[in-house]
């Protein structure tokens, strides 16, 4: 809040000091606010909302940056070859096209790294978050942080040994897991599961099938979002209709 208030209130005075209405000395406005609201962080005792918000910033500059290049290299582009389209055209719709795809599929890749093998470095609320909706607090309940971490563990030691990632043929899951792994998960998974997988019988231990336990996890998590988003879409949507 004191970042924020910081913001709009030096952004304000500059406004009515400057006294420019024009888009340019706006810009500056807004650089010179925020440049000095910025130094709000450092009085901030929470490290995790620290962290969480000069991750933002970083994004959204990294966001701001590249809009600009795109911007600067499309009038290169006219200049060059004014009037036709060449490869670097097409390359430069393709970019525009696809880059937020890229982008999406990069930093949840680099989320569900982060959550199997370096949970520590995710605020704890999103971490519950992520527990929660990936199906480990459903299938271990309060062992569920133990869990995602024990993941990342077998991960490492089965690439560590070169050991056979596969759990031996007419061997329950149960037994395997509760004789290499842990017996505590190991008692959790059901007896008559053979799982073909060692990650498998420790990531959905209810069902041998990695398809149809996620179809389910999908499922449910749809169902869920719906209670959320329909009521919300529906009120907002007649709201403005009658507004």
């Amino acid at each position: 809040s004191t970042f924020i208030s910081s913001y709009k209130g030096i952004l304000c005075a500059l406004r009515r000091y400057r006294k420019t209405g024009d888009k340019e000395s706006d810009r500056l406005n807004a650089f010179i606010a925020g440049s000095i609201a910025g130094l709000a962080l450092a009085i901030d005792r929470d490290k995790r909302r620290r962290q969480s918000i000069m991750l933002y910033l970083f994004t959204r500059a990294l966001q701001f940056n590249g809009a600009w290049l795109m911007k600067r290299w499309k009038m290169y582009r006219k200049e060059v070859h004014p009037g036709k389209v060449q490869w670097d055209d097409r390359l430069a719709h393709f970019i525009q096209r696809f880059s937020g795809v890229a982008v999406m599929m990069i930093a949840n890749a680099q989320i569900i790294y982060a959550f199997l093998f370096n949970g520590d470095t995710l605020p704890k609320s999103y971490l519950e978050f992520l527990l929660t909706h990936s199906g480990f607090k459903k299938n271990y309940h309060g062992m569920a942080g133990r869990v995602a971490e024990l993941v990342g563990t077998t991960v490492h030691q089965l690439n560590e040994d070169h050991t056979n990632i596969m759990i031996p043929s007419g061997m329950s899951s149960r037994e395997f897991i509760s004789e290499n792994v842990s017996p505590n998960v190991g008692s959790t998974i059901p007896s008559r599961l053979f799982h073909k997988y060692i990650m498998c019988a420790i990531q959905h231990p209810m069902n041998e099938n990695c398809s149809t336990d996620k179809f389910g996890l999908f499922k449910d998590e749809f169902a869920r979002s719906l209670k959320l988003y329909v009521p919300l879409n529906v009120v907002s949507n007649n709201w403005y209709s009658y507004s």
